[in-house]
């Protein structure tokens, strides 16, 4: 497994030479059309290839309006990754009051967490 870690696929600075000379005619196709993009789907059409990255492809085809409503998309996921980061954001478990019906069984339980524990995680 370790022998074929790659699929068959070089690792050079050759081998990536055209990876980066897309991301350039992306970027090149992006100050053609700053503001709107190119069209949706049209970065392979007027390249002949797409690029292998999600940014630059949206910049190309989208322009800066379209890249800043995309970035949009991403904002909560960070926003949520520093709130879990951050040892303040944490606060005591609240228990929750148990069902006495028959579908009891399903309520979920509550652990009570040390706040200190996991904030020794952050070190």
């Amino acid at each position: 497994m370790a022998l074929h870690a790659t699929g068959g696929r070089d690792i050079s600075a050759d081998a990536g030479a055209d990876r980066t000379a897309l991301w350039g005619d992306g970027l090149g196709l992006l100050k053609l059309h700053p503001i709107f993009g190119a069209g949706f789907n049209q970065m392979a059409e007027i390249i002949g290839k797409t690029a292998h990255n999600s940014v630059i492809v949206c910049a190309a085809e989208l322009g800066f309006f379209g890249l800043f409503f995309w970035s949009l998309f991403l904002l909560p996921t960070v926003r949520d990754a520093m709130a879990v980061a951050s040892p303040t954001g944490l606060t005591d478990a609240v228990a929750l009051p148990v069902d006495e019906s028959p579908y009891a069984y399903i309520a979920p339980s509550t652990e009570r967490l040390d706040k200190e524990a996991i904030g020794a995680w952050d070190a």
